[in-house]
């Protein structure tokens, strides 16, 4: 055990503080100038490395429904840029937040500024804090919380997806919420530089599964088969272009 009280600072300002063994979760610090220098920054990115980014069909929310859950496959680096990207363009009424592992968080502090706060898996008490966190963010008006269900980045060609349902079971004995699946994929044909595909499920309603998420992963499994096909046959060129 750490004897001594140790202090960690971004460029900006504290990003924890650990006593005892004891460390405080990374929160989300929206700011304005995040979104003048990263919004932009995103989509520059976006644009040199990538040739199109295209959805696949339209998201049909409920109506008042102002908070609910995004929950992505992970299968890259982009992941994040993603995500960002299109929840900028559909919601953007609302705030994003993404649950980020803590070391990555560290690693990558600006997401702080863009709505990424902090889960250590390695510390009961560190993931309980961030569970109470997210429980909260979602009884906020106007807010898209993404929690990644794989926990970590898997190759896209993995067979089974399988998930680690633990938050999403831990915020249902909470509130109930929405789940919006959403699968990404990166796709090589013809052009230099590769189109990005969105495929959006169902909205999940959290109740009607009484804390049992197993199925999440078989959902994202048939949203991924459907956008290799989409993406064989070419089809998803004839969906909505985000990019």
């Amino acid at each position: 055990m750490e004897k001594k009280l140790q202090k960690k600072f971004s460029i900006f300002d504290n990003v924890y503080l650990r006593f005892d063994n004891y460390i405080i979760m990374i929160k989300e610090k929206h700011s304005s100038w995040a979104k003048i220098i990263f919004y932009p920054f995103i989509r520059l990115l976006l644009k040199q490395s990538f040739s199109s980014f295209y959805l696949l069909k339209p998201v049909n929310l409920p109506e008042k429904i102002s908070s609910f859950v995004i929950t992505p496959n992970h299968f890259s680096w982009w992941d994040g840029f993603f995500i960002h990207t299109l929840c900028r363009i559909l919601f953007p009424d609302k705030n994003m937040k993404i649950m980020m592992l803590e070391k990555q968080l560290e690693k990558y502090w600006y997401f702080r500024y863009t709505g990424a706060y902090s889960i250590e898996p390695g510390s009961r008490s560190k993931v309980m804090e961030s569970l109470e966190h997210a429980t909260c963010i979602l009884e906020k008006n106007y807010t898209v919380s993404v929690i990644y269900p794989q926990g970590e980045i898997l190759p896209y060609e993995t067979g089974k997806i399988e998930t680690r349902n633990g938050a999403l079971k831990y915020i249902s004995k909470k509130t109930d919420y929405i789940i919006l699946p959403v699968v990404f994929k990166i796709h090589y044909y013809n052009r230099k530089k590769p189109d990005i595909i969105a495929n959006p499920g169902e909205i999940i309603t959290s109740s009607n599964f009484i804390g049992d998420f197993s199925f999440l992963g078989t959902v994202l499994e048939n949203l991924r088969k459907e956008a290799d096909t989409s993406a064989c046959n070419m089809d998803y060129r004839k969906g909505i272009k985000l990019l």
